[in-house]
């Protein structure tokens, strides 16, 4: 009997995958920090494994949050704190970039 493998998991397994390793994981935001001129925005995502990233916008003049790095997290943290502390001694939060 044969045994089907879904796309993304074949592609997962032979290192091809159209997406990065935490597409379709699951988290959630722990907090939202924005720089002092409110133009940058970085979400301190926490994952069920326990690791931490960074989900950094930039505010566009159309009224919306537009992800920096192409949508990809910044990562991994060991806690939340790591990652806040990281980011909020960057040039580009500080807006000196």
């Amino acid at each position: 009997m044969a045994r089907f493998w879904p796309v993304e998991l074949w592609r997962w397994l032979n290192g091809h995958s159209v997406h990065g390793p935490l597409f379709g994981k699951k988290y959630r935001v722990i907090k939202s920090l924005y720089s002092f001129d409110g133009k940058r925005r970085a979400d301190v995502c926490k994952f069920a494994w326990d690791k931490t990233y960074l989900l950094e916008s930039d505010w566009d003049e159309q009224s919306t949050w537009v992800p920096r790095h192409d949508g990809k997290m910044v990562g991994p943290f060991d806690n939340p704190s790591a990652a806040e502390q990281f980011i909020v001694a960057t040039d580009w939060f500080n807006g000196l970039d």
